[in-house]
């Protein structure tokens, strides 16, 4: 039996077929929608904090 390897070792098959088992992966669209619903967030995470200074504080000894 002959065994030729180019490159470094290789990981057995079992190990390739455990890894896809436990991460599926994800489709293209499915990853881009989820970057898109998070920069959308970090977006309205700044604008909230732009504006911090609009909203009722946080003390609820403070009448307005």
């Amino acid at each position: 039996m002959n065994a030729v390897t180019y490159g470094g070792a290789r990981a057995p098959a079992t190990a390739v077929t455990k890894r896809a088992q436990t991460e599926p992966h994800k489709s293209f669209f499915t990853r881009f929608m989820e970057a898109l619903r998070e920069s959308r967030a970090q977006q309205a995470r700044r604008v909230l904090d732009d504006h911090a200074y609009l909203s009722p504080p946080d003390d609820p000894d403070v009448i307005m």
